[in-house]
């Protein structure tokens, strides 16, 4: 039985998406405006962080409730099976070496200003255990499931049912870059949100593209925070050394093989419900 489709469309989805942004942002500011330094040292800026990254799901999964649609159902919250996990780890490993030769030849012609190469390595620094912890939570975990759910759970969902697959993943990947805000990351951010969008949509489940956004993020928080002198080994001429590097994409490819032939029928997509369509009237 084809399940009910949301009747929300894509501008309201859009709207909600950006708005989760800017809000997070505005009350992420003011709140960070007001916090200071412990007197043990410890920076606590990160703290609230957790909090509200949650925030950032909010105004969706109220439209969601409005619509009588699962939580579940509206972020992808399905479950899948091990072939599927063993990919996305796959996929997630390779793919950070990837993307971060990708960022070394992106820098080249469009280098990231030294200012905000210096706030993000002060930004990926942790002094103590506490520090560490937080970032590792923040920055990493729930960044990864915070927003897995909204853009690949709520928006592409919603994008499917009105786009072909193809147009879908690419809005919700374009939608994804945009709003980080970093325009010398608009094309690496991207094609991970091209990535993770069709590992969402082959899987109907944002799990994969949850454990490979988690491990994106963790793969540069470390190569940020321990330094290039620290890991010759992976470096050549500062560029990924070529064997890593053809190792890499071997296994990214394999990896993607293993989740697409792990893929589940979605019901939700547009190309599945026009196939439902023909079907019934033949």
């Amino acid at each position: 039985m084809q399940s009910p489709r949301s009747s929300l469309s894509i501008l309201s989805a859009i709207v909600i998406v950006v708005f989760s942004i800017l809000m997070l942002l505005i009350i992420g500011t003011l709140v960070s405006t007001f916090l200071l330094r412990t007197d043990s040292g410890v920076d606590i800026s990160r703290s609230p962080v957790f909090f509200l990254e949650i925030l950032l799901v909010v105004p969706a999964a109220i439209m969601l409730h409005k619509q009588d649609c699962p939580l579940k159902k509206g972020f992808r919250l399905n479950r899948v099976n091990s072939q599927l996990i063993g990919a996305s780890v796959i996929v997630g490993l390779s793919g950070a070496v990837l993307a971060d030769e990708l960022d070394r030849l992106t820098q080249l012609i469009f280098p990231v200003p030294k200012f905000f190469d210096e706030a993000l390595k002060e930004g990926f620094r942790y002094s103590n255990t506490v520090d560490f912890f937080l970032l590792v939570l923040t920055a990493t975990l729930l960044a990864g499931i915070v927003e897995e759910m909204l853009f690949r759970g709520f928006l592409q969902r919603i994008l499917e049912q009105h786009l072909r697959i193809g147009w879908a993943i690419l809005g919700s990947a374009i939608l994804f870059a945009f709003l980080h805000f970093i325009p010398w990351w608009f094309l690496q951010i991207t094609i991970l949100g091209i990535v993770l969008g069709f590992l969402a949509y082959w899987s109907n489940s944002i799990i994969p593209s949850t454990i490979v956004h988690i491990i994106n993020n963790g793969v540069a928080i470390y190569l940020v925070s321990r330094g290039e002198r620290n890991i010759h080994w992976y470096l050549w001429h500062n560029h990924v050394y070529p064997p890593v590097l053809l190792g890499a994409a071997l296994l990214f490819s394999w990896g993607l093989i293993l989740a697409r032939n792990n893929r589940v029928p979605n019901e939700d997509s547009k190309s599945n419900n026009t196939n439902i369509v023909i079907q019934n009237l033949q």
